[in-house]
């Protein structure tokens, strides 16, 4: 017969070492955190051993405890697999992927229709935020698109989609007031966002320029500064595939003569866990992107 604790201390404890928290764990499991303090208590004493070390509202994992949390995370991903070959076909259709929303809203939206037809049976779900998810504390997704930045961790596969083109735009009556581009540039208001992978001080660096002064218009979201764009406000500097729409329509045009070409920066990355790799709805949905984001542009695509 075999000596293992209960398995439902072995779920408390698996979900509170991936959050790293007590109080995670119990929102999780719909617990309270004085039920999840007791069993992580209970499993401790079953193992004649402390797993995390408490602290003032904070909780670590101990050596001990870090090691039984990688070796049991892998056996309950074994669980999780075994139970998701029993599902049917249908059931199994489901992807479920995060990214920022900008990318969400003018790259990838404008897409979508291609996948689903290429895909009709495939149940896709678009989630966005501007921060990136952590897939290991985050089991519900299947698919992380980040920008600019994105979590490291030794169970998860990150790669590059493509080079991305930084370069200045904006709206063709703002371009109109000038006699070139380098004009347009130093004589408008630059328009900026937080978090952008590329500021304006770089591209003036780039181009050997001297900032002007002029105060910038920052926006929280990269999507609105290229609406403030299109709106006449500025100049902008951003990845010229966040703006295709914009740019094909002509209500964006790009200021390319200039001393340096566009700045090229791996600015989007794909992140997967290293068990799902193979699965075919993170095979199918890698394997789309990647071909959309060759179809627009020369620059190559890494791989995991």
């Amino acid at each position: 017969m075999r000596r293992i604790p209960s398995f439902v201390l072995l779920r408390t404890f698996e979900a509170a070492a991936r959050l790293e928290s007590f109080s995670g764990a119990a929102a999780e499991l719909h617990l309270t955190p004085s039920a999840v303090s007791h069993q992580i208590k209970e499993l401790e004493e079953y193992l004649q051993r402390p797993l995390f070390e408490r602290t003032h509202r904070r909780v670590t994992l101990t050596p001990d405890g870090a090691q039984f949390a990688r070796s049991l995370r892998e056996s309950f991903d074994s669980i999780e697999r075994a139970w998701q070959q029993l599902l049917t076909p249908g059931e199994r259709h489901d992807l479920i992927v995060h990214c920022a929303p900008s990318f969400a809203t003018n790259w990838l939206g404008p897409r979508i229709r291609k996948l689903v037809e290429i895909y009709p049976h495939m149940s896709l779900t678009i989630l966005s935020d501007s921060y990136p998810v952590d897939l290991v504390k985050r089991r519900d997704v299947d698919v992380v698109i980040s920008y600019g930045s994105y979590i490291q961790r030794d169970d998860l596969v990150t790669f590059s989609i493509g080079i991305d083109e930084f370069v200045p735009m904006c709206s063709p009556a703002v371009r109109e007031r000038f006699a070139s581009d380098e004009e347009t540039i130093l004589g408008s208001t630059p328009i900026e966002s937080g978090g952008s992978c590329v500021p304006w001080s770089t591209w003036y660096r780039v181009n050997d320029l001297v900032q002007p002064s002029t105060p910038p218009l920052t926006f929280d979201r990269l999507s609105m500064k290229i609406s403030a764009a299109v709106d006449g406000l500025g100049v902008v500097l951003e990845a010229s595939a966040l703006a295709e729409q914009e740019l094909s329509s002509g209500h964006l045009i790009k200021l390319t003569k200039m001393r340096s070409g566009p700045i090229l920066r791996d600015a989007h990355f794909v992140s997967i866990r290293k068990r799902d790799v193979d699965t075919w709805k993170v095979k199918a949905f890698v394997t789309w992107i990647k071909e959309e984001r060759a179809r627009g542009s020369n620059a190559s695509v890494d791989s995991p």
